[in-house]
């Protein structure tokens, strides 16, 4: 997986996370962000690898995105 490609999967999966209402608000506790400074900080490394860490702390979580978008859970 190329560093584009890893950017494109933790956007795509933080767009999941804020679709979800029982995530959304477990995801902004568990990083201390506010929704204005999650919006500010979107294509930060280190926004996004927070974002792919919170959804492998449950494999549920994994397995619903992965479902959701088409792609295998491993």
């Amino acid at each position: 997986m190329t560093e584009d490609d890893a950017k494109a999967l933790a956007i795509d999966a933080l767009i999941w996370i804020a679709g979800e209402s029982d995530l959304s608000t477990v995801f902004l506790g568990s990083t201390g962000l506010a929704v204005n400074e999650l919006r500010a900080s979107v294509g930060q490394p280190e926004t996004l690898a927070a974002v792919l860490d919170f959804l492998m702390l449950d494999d549920r979580w994994i397995r619903r995105f992965a479902d959701h978008s088409g792609i295998a859970p491993g």
